[in-house]
């Protein structure tokens, strides 16, 4: 059962408007961007194509179920909501600004480059037995609309439990040569939360750390001066520091 406050971290209407679609498409079918199933496969893990129209998948392999343990059925039926449903409530609200970075990259590439970028990315997701994998996510955006908007991704996702040791999200991005080759031109990591800031809260950390005042920051998070000033306040309040440069400290040194 979704609750509102989860839909609150992170919703098919967020990510429908970061990929640059203002209204879902309930009905529209894309089907020449599609390649055939026997195309798309992998070794290991299990791959998937997300239709960013209707927020649903359009296919996914059988091998998801070797992974996670569920029926591609379940995912197919359910589409985005199961999908977040099962993803560790600690990384849902990061990975709404884990997309927030992959589109905005994405709107700053040019149209006609936007196919050849690779976005690779990590969180955990919760398998049918009720236990936590670490899911490694490649995909790219292979079906664009004319203005280059997004419409089918295609994801590969493996099992890297075994050798990623902490819960920091990073975010990798290449870019597919003429030569044919991936050369890495981005790459961000979302620390896992300390003292309980939110992720929110960090980001006026971070903003802070830059030298922005609480104004600046107001304009760069589309927020009040007075919500700006609260975080400040939850932010002092639950590293245990007398001013906005000890939290900083504070923040760096853990």
């Amino acid at each position: 059962m979704i609750t509102t406050n989860l839909e609150h971290c992170i919703s098919p209407a967020d990510l429908c408007k970061l990929a640059g679609h203002s209204v879902r498409a309930k009905k529209e079918n894309h089907l020449s961007y599609l390649p055939k199933e026997d195309q798309f496969t992998v070794d290991s893990g299990y791959s998937c194509i997300f239709n960013w129209l209707n927020m649903n998948y359009t296919f996914m392999s059988d091998s998801v179920k070797n992974t996670l343990g569920y029926d591609k059925t379940v995912f197919m039926n359910n589409g985005f909501r199961f999908a977040l449903e099962i993803i560790h409530p600690d990384d849902r609200d990061r990975l709404k600004e884990m997309h927030r970075l992959i589109f905005e990259f994405f709107y700053h590439t040019p149209v006609h480059v936007r196919s050849r970028l690779r976005f690779s990315y990590n969180f955990r997701v919760r398998t049918a037995d009720g236990s936590y994998l670490q899911i490694m996510r490649q995909s790219i955006f292979n079906g664009l609309t004319n203005e280059g908007k997004p419409i089918y991704e295609y994801i590969n996702s493996t099992d890297i439990s075994s050798f990623w040791n902490n819960n920091n999200m990073r975010l990798i991005i290449h870019r597919l040569s003429s030569a044919g080759t991936y050369t890495k031109c981005y790459e961000y990591e979302i620390q896992e939360q300390q003292y309980n800031l939110s992720q929110r809260e960090l980001q006026v950390l971070e903003l802070a750390r830059k030298g922005h005042t609480s104004k600046e920051i107001a304009s760069r998070l589309y927020l009040s001066i007075d919500t700006i000033k609260s975080h400040r306040r939850n932010i002092l309040a639950k590293t245990g520091a007398c001013n906005i440069i000890e939290a900083i400290s504070i923040a760096l040194n853990n």
